[in-house]
């Protein structure tokens, strides 16, 4: 599964924000009268403050100016109350559920094993500059990728996904 693509904005942190907080007052002891409003209630200059500070505080924690940035974290949705993985890239980011999140770390990691093995394998055929040597070093880990791929996909043909 793929994430679902999505911006979190200021405006929809704030709205988040403001909702669960009226919703969870009245369990805090808040009577009808001090409760919190719900978004659509607060006249539109306090919803452009709590949009701009909302704004500030997701600077804090979201570089959008660095692209290559991944941010990871668990949450609960407040629809389902089941755990997700919220996932932040590049000023964009997704949820998805903790198998999918594992599913993904896992490519991660094969990913970077297998650049790890290209490298070596590249540095072995290049250390002796010609272009025979690098003829061979490309094809060298293009038939690994290749035969990567086999495995990956007659592990899942067999019922064995990575974990």
């Amino acid at each position: 599964m793929m994430p679902r693509e999505q911006k979190i904005t200021p405006e929809a942190l704030a709205i988040l924000f403001q909702d669960r907080y009226a919703a969870s007052a009245a369990k805090h002891g808040f009577n009808e009268w001090d409760r919190p409003k719900p978004w659509a209630d607060i006249p539109a200059a306090r919803r452009a403050l709590l949009t701009d500070v909302f704004g500030q505080l997701l600077g804090l924690f979201i570089d959008e100016a660095d692209p290559g940035t991944i941010w990871v974290s668990s949450i609960v949705s407040h629809k389902t109350h089941e755990g997700l993985v919220q996932v932040q890239f590049g000023g964009t980011g997704g949820q998805v559920p903790p198998e999918d999140a594992r599913q993904i770390a896992h490519q991660f990691l094969e990913a970077a094993e297998a650049a790890e093995s290209d490298s070596i394998i590249w540095e072995i055929f290049r250390g002796h500059e010609s272009p025979q040597n690098e003829l061979m070093a490309v094809n060298m880990i293009v038939t690994m990728r290749d035969l990567r791929e086999k495995r990956r996909i007659a592990q899942a043909e067999k019922g064995n996904p990575p974990k």
